[in-house]
């Protein structure tokens, strides 16, 4: 292999490896948070997150537009003071962004002091957060992985750290585990501003070209933001829905679902940050002909860890015994997060590298306002909380099906056969493992995969071979 293929190896498996990290923090947290917390406190800490989850697009896409501009560039030749000037500006903005929303959002909550603290605390780590992110941006952007990847596991580890000293001391209320959070992000927000202390040091440029370099940066990243925002609210208005219908109590079951799924999908989706600045290194031609190959390469290996599904259910099960009824909405979350990976890891990258954006917005957008209407039939015609989480993959393969025929648009590809077959193997899996008793659903989705790959066998070695004479010198 060539140098720049050694690279990108070694980066690979720095953010694989940094998401490993933090995969296994959060499995353990998983495992331990709902054993030792009440169900209510469980349910208010899912809240939390929950609210987290949306408040950090407040940064209208500025991160991501910096991330578009400088990806694949060398940490010396950024301009320090331009960027310098964002990094002071994303603070400013941030700030601003609290104080509306604490403005407008506190009056309305009555007399509920569990969601006063869970909205201060979500706002104060939307701060923390969004600027650790700028930072960290500028780390993934000129290609500096090992550092970035040593922040983003660093933190994880630190509030694991400081979430078992609080267990062992007693202090399971939801609480003390938002201040562990808010703790570990200041602690590592000082930490990468320490590893870019060149940029927080250099004088800021002149407020005009600041400005003018923030409407750009914002341009550029809005529609890729807001297209993240949309795809986590096809998610976010069935769980905010099942909350509003059913209570903080079954939100809270559920979600302990979504954040088994949500470990898979964070620790495979860090490979598109090395993909991203190595595509743009690449020559245009070279870069569209790995596409088919990665895609193929991919989504094979991917479909076969639904066969962890029944194991891990049944160790859950045993585990926490007060979740049992929810646990088995890993059966519809685990095949929803393969489409997921590939969206965002392959075809969004893609995407981003051709300038594409816009129609990664389109492509949710649509998704979400059918969302919209799915929900409202599954959770208040049907009142059934089963098939409102069964929608959500069938939505997700939507959105993946959509964002591949954007695409197209740049490439002569034909995925319409390969949808149809995935779709109708994760179905296979979602029937056997709903309708079966576990060893009977084991061995019939065994068997099932094992014909698609039987099926798809000379695709997969093409792919594989396409993929050697590609990064072969």
């Amino acid at each position: 292999m060539n140098k720049q293929v050694h690279l990108f190896v070694k980066n690979v498996v720095f953010a694989v490896g940094a998401n490993m990290i933090q995969i296994i923090t959060t499995l353990i947290l998983t495992m331990v948070m709902p054993k030792v917390m009440t169900i209510q406190a469980y349910s208010y800490w899912q809240l939390y997150h929950f609210y987290t989850t949306y408040l950090q697009y407040s940064s209208l896409g500025w991160c991501e537009g910096l991330y578009i501009k400088y990806g694949g560039a060398n940490y010396h030749d950024l301009d320090r003071g331009a960027v310098s000037s964002q990094v002071r500006g994303i603070v400013l903005h941030e700030l601003v962004v609290a104080a509306l929303f604490l403005g407008v959002v506190l009056p309305q909550v009555k007399g509920d002091s569990a969601r006063y603290v869970i909205l201060m605390g979500a706002t104060v780590y939307m701060i923390l957060r969004v600027t650790r992110f700028q930072f960290q941006t500028i780390l993934q952007a000129s290609n500096r992985i090992a550092e970035y990847a040593r922040a983003y596991s660093g933190e994880r580890i630190l509030f694991l750290v400081l979430a078992a000293i609080c267990i062992v001391i007693g202090k399971n209320n939801f609480c003390v585990f938002i201040i562990a959070e808010i703790v570990s992000n200041g602690v590592f927000l000082l930490y990468t501003a320490w590893l870019c202390r060149e940029i927080v040091a250099a004088k800021p440029c002149k407020l005009y070209e600041a400005f003018c370099l923030e409407t750009e940066l914002i341009r550029t990243g809005f529609s890729i933001s807001i297209a993240s925002f949309l795809g986590q609210m096809m998610i976010g208005v069935v769980r905010f829905a099942i909350e509003r219908e059913y209570g903080t109590i079954v939100f809270g079951k559920i979600s302990l679902s979504f954040s088994m799924a949500n470990m898979l999908v964070t620790c495979i989706t860090a490979v598109s940050i090395v993909i991203f600045p190595a595509l743009r290194r690449l020559e245009p031609g070279k870069a569209n002909d790995l596409y088919k190959p990665l895609r193929e390469l991919m989504t094979k290996p991917l479909l076969g860890t639904l066969l962890a599904y029944v194991p891990v259910s049944y160790s859950l099960s045993l585990w926490l015994p007060q979740y049992s009824d929810s646990i088995k909405y890993l059966a519809v979350l685990l095949p929803l997060c393969i489409y997921e990976v590939r969206t965002a890891v392959l075809s969004c990258t893609y995407l981003k590298v051709w300038g594409g954006q816009k129609y990664m917005l389109y492509a949710n957008m649509v998704s979400l306002l059918i969302s919209v209407f799915v929900t409202w039939i599954t959770v208040y015609v049907l009142r059934s909380v089963d098939w409102a989480v069964v929608s959500i993959m069938g939505l997700y393969a939507l959105k993946s099906f959509l964002t591949e025929c954007m695409v197209k648009r740049y490439l002569n590809i034909k995925i319409g056969k390969l949808a149809l077959q995935e779709l109708l193997l994760v179905s296979l899996f979602v029937f056997f493992s709903w309708k079966l008793t576990p060893v009977q659903a084991f061995g019939g989705y065994l068997v099932s995969y094992g014909v698609y790959l039987f099926l798809g066998r000379r695709e997969f070695i093409s792919a594989w071979d396409k993929m050697k004479g590609i990064v072969r010198v």
